[in-house]
């Protein structure tokens, strides 16, 4: 894999996980649940908010 195929794969996926926490974050300050999609993305587990949120 050549260098800047590296480090466009390599910068998708910190923006992927940017977006994925920006969403976490929202969703716990406005009192939801978290998506799933964006617990798996950031390697969270999602029964940790069992019972915090609706």
């Amino acid at each position: 894999m050549s260098h800047a195929r590296k480090f466009a794969s390599t910068l998708g996926t910190m923006f992927d996980e940017f977006r994925a926490a920006r969403s976490v974050a929202a969703a716990m300050d406005a009192g939801r649940r978290p998506p799933e999609r964006a617990l798996r993305t950031l390697g969270l587990d999602g029964s940790i908010f069992n019972g915090m949120y609706r």
